[in-house]
């Protein structure tokens, strides 16, 4: 933890290093930041994710695909001076969804049948500076602290209904540990041949590589889920929440 946070105050020293550079030729500002320095006021991305869990973890909670989670994640930044000054550094939000399988349970007394999933979800704050350099390509590095939530689900498999009716959730487990991690990113990047007043909206793919672990945190085990008789029974474990995730998508910025 104590790593983490001296690599998010880096980060925000390097920004204003980054910033202070870039700003001591007032006459020449605009050529080098448009040739160097890639700033931004915003950005929005949404993209699949695939997360690889650490040793414990994947012993801890079997995958159904394998030895990796499958899901999504998403997440914005913006510039925390406004209009006052430009920044390579954005402030924000990530968040990544991740899902390990699902179990299928039947009540033997009643026939019922019912659904077990169990996900990984993190959110939380995110500093994100970009690097700089010139060419098409933008390189970017985010540090992210916030919070992991092992979540387990029992719900009636709506299947057998024929009205239509939302899941009918019977019992779930949601754990909060604290959770931290650090990634590396790149997409394409625009070039201003000319500076204007009026911001100007891009779009581009994106691909980042990143680590996120925490606390450790409780969960439901696979293969423990019952229910008897309308009685539901599962056993509880907890693990570590280390894992290496790959993000490709969409960014707007």
């Amino acid at each position: 933890m104590r790593s983490l946070l001296l690599s998010m105050i880096a980060l925000l020293q390097a920004g204003n290093m980054l910033f202070a550079q870039e700003a001591v030729d007032l006459d020449n500002y605009n050529i080098e930041h448009s040739s160097n320095q890639f700033s931004i006021p915003g950005y929005l991305y949404l993209g699949l994710a695939g997360g690889l869990p650490d040793l414990t973890l994947q012993q801890s909670i079997k995958s159904d695909y394998g030895d990796i989670t499958l899901g999504f994640a998403s997440g914005f930044g913006i510039n925390p001076f406004g209009k006052k000054r430009e920044s390579p550094l954005l402030l924000g939000i990530d968040f990544s969804y991740l899902t390990f399988g699902r179990d299928k349970i039947t009540d033997p007394f009643t026939s019922f049948r019912y659904k077990f999933t169990i996900n990984k979800i993190f959110v939380g704050p995110s500093a994100r500076i970009y690097f700089p350099l010139k060419g098409k390509i933008a390189l970017f590095a985010d540090g992210m602290v916030g919070g992991h939530i092992m979540n387990g689900r029992i719900k009636v498999d709506k299947t057998i209904f024929d009205d239509g009716e939302e899941d009918i959730v019977i019992g779930s487990e949601n754990d909060g540990s604290l959770g931290y991690g650090f990634g590396l990113g790149i997409h394409s990047r625009k070039v201003r041949l000319v500076e204007t007043d009026l911001p100007e909206a891009h779009a581009s793919f994106f691909v980042r590589l990143s680590y996120l672990s925490g606390d450790r945190s409780r969960f439901i085990k696979r293969g423990s889920v019952q229910v008897t008789n309308d009685v539901l029974s599962y056993q509880t474990g907890f693990t570590s929440t280390g894992m290496i995730q790959l993000t490709i998508g969409a960014i707007i910025y």
